[in-house]
């Protein structure tokens, strides 16, 4: 997922926008953090 949003030049902000995921949610994805 972070490779996707470099290559877009896209920030979690960005993606946290058109998904609709939080962007605090997003930062735990990338970190590895988030427990479904």
């Amino acid at each position: 997922m972070i490779d996707a949003i470099v290559q877009q030049n896209m920030t979690q902000k960005d993606l946290s926008a058109k998904t609709g995921i939080t962007q605090a949610d997003i930062s735990r994805i990338e970190n590895g953090m988030y427990k479904s």
